[in-house]
């Protein structure tokens, strides 16, 4: 298999691969250093919580998009958790037991950890509907109280992972 890459135009690159014939323009965007500074990975503490995601979350979350704008998301390290969503009428609260919790080895000496965060339902939904998301074997949900909600999901067959970042609302 014979692979290569051409410059095609001075905004993208030309991948091509013989054996398959397929022909891909990749765009390509230069950053400056400032650019690259503000696209690093925000510096953040150490979570609260973490813990794994069970796979009916992101249809829980689509269905409670249409009640509010942001969801309350709550967490020990002993593997319960809670979302909840609040109108001026209604409040849904779904939660789910025995989920994998991790402790750190500072947790084991204090007990069970808590977390919570507010987040807005769209951003999350949409970072659970990706189609990374839906190709991972494993996802795991980082709390950093008033700091994000970190979505770290592991691909299957040895392929990387993908880190996502959620902005919090205040509590």
């Amino acid at each position: 298999m014979q692979d290569k890459m051409e410059k095609c135009n001075a905004d993208c690159i030309q991948m091509v691969m013989d054996n398959n014939e397929i022909t891909q323009d990749v765009p390509v965007t230069l950053l400056n250093k400032r650019q690259i500074q503000e696209t690093a990975e925000p510096s953040l503490p150490d979570p609260e919580v973490k813990i794994q995601l069970p796979e009916t979350l992101k249809n829980v979350i689509s269905n409670m998009k249409s009640v509010s704008d942001d969801v309350l998301l709550s967490a020990t390290s002993s593997g319960d958790m809670s979302v909840q969503v609040s109108a001026e009428l209604v409040t849904i609260k779904t939660y789910f037991k025995e989920l994998k919790g991790f402790e750190s080895t500072e947790d084991a000496t204090s007990g069970i950890e808590t977390g919570r965060c507010r987040m807005n339902i769209r951003k999350l939904s949409q970072v659970l509907n990706s189609k990374i998301v839906n190709l991972s074997n494993y996802i795991v949900g980082c709390i950093v109280e008033s700091h994000a909600f970190v979505v770290y999901v592991e691909l299957g067959q040895n392929m990387g992972h993908a880190t996502f970042y959620l902005p919090v609302l205040t509590v």
